[in-house]
């Protein structure tokens, strides 16, 4: 997929793997959307885009929300155009044992990490459908395919949306393919191992950095999807560290 001129929108990206993404769409030549809860976190990666001579514009609204989701699309298609480029990247945690998590806690990771991303597509997969063209990537976890204590409801979120994307994948290739004879629409699910952001560094600061990756060197990965479209698809893609123990 030819990134030039493409729209594209990144959620969770004032910081972390988010940010990393939204910097490598740039340097392929999109225009990209910086959403994020964080308004001001979202701008300034949005200005550092900018300052590397890139086009980029900044969204802070919550993705659980889904008129605040219609909101953000319908200001980026008054602004720049139609979304090609959709990477649902925006992740909450609450990491306690199942005897003291809220109803309320395990709702807002479910909200934020499985809706988020529903909201989303509802929003703006049939575009992409209508014009057989466009891309969705969804960021798992390794807690995706597995399960770890003081992570219920992450890890139940990060099944669902595995569960939600390969269905994404399945019904954008029966749809495409009934409407237009051709796939235009591409879905990657992926699964990046422990990396060093914030997410993981600041809810564990005694983690052994050394054992953790790059986000930057998992966005670059994450590029080769587009690469290999539309010869090729990634319907899933893991990224881990050497000493990654999950797998």
């Amino acid at each position: 997929m030819d990134l030039a001129g493409e729209i594209a929108l990144v959620t969770g990206a004032g910081s972390g793997l988010g940010a990393a993404l939204a910097r490598e769409l740039a340097r392929a030549g999109a225009h990209v959307w910086v959403g994020d809860l964080r308004e001001e976190a979202a701008k300034q990666t949005a200005a550092g885009i900018v300052d590397d001579g890139g086009r980029a514009g900044a969204l802070g609204f919550d993705v659980s929300d889904p008129a605040a989701c219609a909101e953000a699309v319908a200001r980026v298609r008054a602004e720049t155009g139609d979304v090609a480029v959709l990477v649902n990247n925006a992740g909450y945690d609450a990491c306690l044992p199942i005897e003291h998590q809220s109803a309320e806690e395990a709702r807002r990771v479910v909200a934020v990490n499985l809706l988020g991303p529903m909201n989303l597509v509802a929003e703006l997969y049939p575009g992409m459908l209508e014009r057989n063209h466009g891309y969705v990537v969804n960021v798992l976890s390794t807690a995706a395919r597995r399960v770890w204590t003081e992570a219920s409801a992450y890890a139940a979120s990060k099944h669902g949306l595995r569960a939600y994307t390969a269905a994404l994948f399945k019904e954008a290739q029966r749809d495409c393919l009934q409407r237009h004879g051709s796939i235009g629409i591409g879905v990657t699910g992926v699964i990046p191992g422990g990396m060093a952001t914030p997410f993981v560094t600041d809810r564990f600061p005694d983690a052994d950095r050394s054992k953790l990756q790059d986000p930057a060197t998992v966005a670059r990965a994450v590029m080769v999807a587009f690469a290999t479209w539309p010869d090729s698809v990634v319907p899933e893609l893991a990224v881990l560290p050497p000493s990654e123990t999950s797998w």
